[in-house]
């Protein structure tokens, strides 16, 4: 289903959108595209190739990628599945203390691929700078937002461990050390420019080089290598999100 949906998808996406003349294609691809670990983001950086590729034989259309981190609050994300479980009252299950991952709001996906849209000149994909956080810490934010609403201590909602699953990371790449070389950084994304292929017709004369003015990635970024959001920090990025009630001061003092 992931080669059906992400491969033949993405090529028929493109072949439809040659033969109806639409202007420009931003395909969503995401971060596990970056040194995929398994079948999902294999098939999401072919994907990013196909959309890359295809612009060369595409004249008078523009065609370019977007590469999300986790877009919290969406289905089957983290928030959802943690306020599920608490309001069920079964424990809340974690993979991993240490495992951490960019985050990103609705508003800022949006953001990113209407930016894409209007800003490609044809085969790169564009990455947002996004926070980054560990997610037991996430976890943690859920769990006192919580207790505080049912008037009850963090300490009566228990954490279990249990384990990464197959294909997992414990960190996030946005970007390896070979996109890095032909990745460009303006101020608020990365631009991967497209590679080079056998006869050299892919590459930008500037992507390596810096000619354009601006700062190029030096090496291979991923979630373990940024500042983590801290606690507050991670209740103003859901707050942003329209994800955190408000909890009163006192009410969260009388649990504590």
């Amino acid at each position: 289903e992931a080669v059906q949906t992400n491969v033949l998808g993405t090529q028929n996406v493109i072949t439809a959108a040659r033969e109806a003349l639409v202007s420009r294609v931003v395909a969503i691809s995401t971060d596990k595209a970056a040194s995929p670990e398994n079948t999902m983001g294999a098939t999401k950086l072919l994907a990013e190739r196909l959309i890359s590729a295809a612009h060369v034989f595409s004249p008078g259309q523009i065609l370019c990628g977007v590469r999300f981190g986790n877009v919290i609050g969406s289905r089957g994300s983290l928030v959802p599945v943690v306020r599920r479980q608490l309001s069920e009252g079964r424990p809340v299950t974690l993979t991993h203390p240490e495992m951490t991952r960019f985050m990103m709001t609705v508003q800022d996906a949006v953001r990113l691929v209407l930016q894409a849209g209007a800003r490609s000149r044809g085969g790169e994909i564009f990455i947002l700078k996004m926070p980054a956080l560990r997610v037991k810490d996430l976890v943690q934010v859920l769990i006192d937002e919580h207790a505080g609403r049912e008037a009850r201590r963090p300490q009566e909602f228990p954490i279990q461990e249990i384990g990464i699953r197959p294909g997992e990371k414990i960190h996030e790449v946005l970007l390896t050390e070979e996109e890095a070389a032909r990745t460009r950084e303006e101020k608020d994304v990365f631009v991967l420019e497209p590679g080079r292929s056998c006869d050299g017709i892919w590459a930008r004369p500037d992507a390596a080089s810096g000619a354009s003015g601006r700062s190029v990635v030096r090496c291979r970024y991923d979630s373990s290598a940024v500042p983590l959001l801290d606690k507050p920090s991670i209740r103003a990025l859901l707050e942003r999100a329209g994800l955190l009630e408000a909890v009163r001061e006192r009410d969260l003092e009388a649990v504590r």
